[in-house]
């Protein structure tokens, strides 16, 4: 295979996997970028920034995603306790349904396909992956300088 068929395949694996995830959200009834911040909030992340930074999302796309949450019920800003300028976002009853009913089934989901897949496969994976983007970041550092 060529370096440019290789690169298209990522391309392509990449995509599937974003789709696959866009498909889920819209059988639940949510959007893609709600899913991320569900997931993200299910793992700890508070901060819209936090949020972001986990995601890989723009801080403009969870803004929008955390206002229809909001908007629905399913989410308030407070204060953080640590610094009262940030705002945490923290889910509501129903936004904690929400998350159950969305994101537990989806991590659940990802268990079973990852037994499937195998530890070693997925480490190698991400290795891989982590390689790849490191890479590609220092060539996109390069190219700015």
């Amino acid at each position: 295979m060529t370096e440019r068929e290789l690169i298209g395949g990522l391309y392509l694996s990449w995509a599937q996997g974003t789709a696959l995830y866009g498909r889920y959200a819209e059988r639940a009834g949510v959007s893609y970028s709600e899913l991320m911040v569900l997931y993200a909030m299910t793992d700890g992340a508070r901060t819209q920034r936090d949020i972001a930074l986990a995601m890989e999302l723009t801080k403009q796309t969870v803004h929008a995603a955390v206002k229809r949450l909001i908007a629905a019920g399913c989410a308030v800003l407070e204060a953080d306790g640590e610094d009262r300028r940030r705002k945490a976002l923290r889910l509501t009853a129903e936004g904690e349904a929400l998350a159950a009913r969305v994101v537990t089934p989806l991590k659940e989901m990802e268990a079973r396909v990852c037994r499937a897949v195998g530890p070693e496969r997925l480490a190698a994976m991400k290795e891989t992956s982590d390689r790849f983007n490191a890479l590609f970041a220092r060539e996109l550092a390069e190219a700015d300088a």
